[in-house]
């Protein structure tokens, strides 16, 4: 049963630490989920007004540049492109999207 938790809870987690931030910095950034009639979609979309940020959450260490090519497709043009993940290090997946570690 953990385990078809683990995409959820970790994906939860990810999201609350950046509203804990949001709320710490006194920042005004919004926090949103998109998800179109095409079924794109990206787990999280920061605006920060000025800018804006997608950001895939993946709860394993596996991770390939499909995803980088699914979070490109989203019709939203934003300064950053991440993936955030378990990996130990920065991994460039396109010339646009960066996979990190959560941390």
């Amino acid at each position: 049963m953990a385990s078809l938790l683990r995409g959820t809870i970790f994906e939860n987690m990810f999201i609350m630490e950046i509203v804990k931030q949001n709320f710490n910095n006194n920042s005004n950034n919004s926090l949103y989920f998109y998800r179109d009639s095409n079924q794109n979609e990206v787990d999280l979309v920061i605006d920060k007004g000025s800018e804006t940020e997608l950001v895939e959450i993946k709860s394993g260490k596996n991770i390939n540049t499909n995803i980088a090519k699914k979070i490109e497709n989203i019709p939203i043009f934003a300064k950053k492109y991440s993936v955030v993940s378990f990996l130990e290090n920065k991994i460039p997946l396109s010339k646009k999207v960066l996979a990190l570690p959560w941390w």
